[in-house]
């Protein structure tokens, strides 16, 4: 049983330029989950990727999305400011992660939630709208992670057949241990450059994603590898949208070796949902090219969603 605070656990207010944040969390005998709210209006809940990422890793999108709805950043259990006790695969895994989503849901007081998940978002949003399709008005996907485990074998391949022609001889040197000794932070952050090649179409763009990857709180590796084992177990979502009647929106990169590989199983499960490729992406379609996904994802806000009343 759940039990909430009958007060707000914590409420932040900070002025900033033309909006309010508000920090709140869903509190757990065993865990705290925080949220951020931002701005007014209907609300849309931001699902970061990873898994691992933090909330706060996807703030860049606040400026794009609040204008007339309120934005919602979640820190997902074992991210973030959120935390549990233990820290193992009793509470890091699919069903509770779903599980954990409801609970947002009810502590904001919804009787439906509007979902924007990008890459291993995507996918515990696919798992909610499959557990709980009435409980979801609009669901968006960017650059969704795989529904099930057939594809996962595709994916690594098509990111391998990348990784070729990554220079062979800086990824030996940033592994050498007596590198990885004297600066493990610069090491760490180098192999992650090499392999973010496999998933920017424009490396010059590189930088920026980690930085807004990596904004206030690194990804939780942790967290991560147990999800990852936890998928093994309970990824089945290729009929996610057998029940839902809300609208969804797909959105992949035409160069990303990801989302270019699951879109088909997205269109599976949600058949009726419309579909747009970005074009010179791969990933990271909101960083790499905002010009062309933001005014998709607003129209499709804004003939789906009440705007604000002033």
């Amino acid at each position: 049983m759940i039990k909430l605070p009958s007060l707000l656990l914590l409420v932040l207010l900070l002025q900033q330029p033309g909006k309010c944040q508000v920090m709140d969390s869903v509190v757990f005998p065993n865990a705290a989950l925080y949220f951020y709210s931002y701005g007014k209006g209907e609300p849309l809940i931001l699902l970061s990727g990873g898994p691992g990422g933090s909330g706060a890793s996807m703030d860049h999108m606040i400026s794009e999305l609040n204008k007339n709805y309120q934005v919602i950043l979640f820190d997902q259990r074992g991210t973030g400011r959120s935390w549990t006790n233990p820290f193992d695969s009793t509470t890091i895994n699919l069903p509770r992660a779903i599980e954990d989503l409801d609970a947002l849901r009810k502590k904001l007081g919804l009787s439906k939630l509007n979902l924007l998940g990008r890459s291993w978002g995507s996918m515990l949003a696919a798992g909610y709208i499959a557990t709980y399709p009435r409980h979801v008005k609009l669901f968006i996907s960017v650059c969704g992670g795989e529904l099930d485990t057939t594809l996962q074998s595709t994916k690594r391949a098509n990111i391998l057949s990348l990784s070729r022609d990554r220079d062979s001889s800086r990824f030996r040197y940033w592994t050498d241990p007596a590198i990885v000794q004297q600066d493990s932070a610069k090491a760490t952050y180098e192999l992650t450059r090499l392999h973010m090649f496999t998933r920017v179409f424009d490396s010059s763009k590189i930088d920026l994603v980690i930085r807004r990857q990596q904004s206030q709180a690194p990804s939780n590796r942790k967290m991560a590898a147990l999800m990852f084992k936890s998928f093994e177990k309970n990824l089945h979502y290729t009929r996610a949208g057998q029940k839902f009647k809300g609208k969804s929106l797909l959105i992949f990169g035409w160069h990303d070796p990801i989302s270019l590989t699951t879109i088909s199983q997205y269109m599976q499960a949600f058949p009726t949902a419309q579909v747009q490729g970005i074009y010179q992406s791969g990933h990271f379609p909101e960083t790499e090219m905002p010009q062309l996904i933001y005014p998709v994802i607003n129209e499709f806000l804004q003939n789906n969603m009440q705007k604000r009343r002033n």
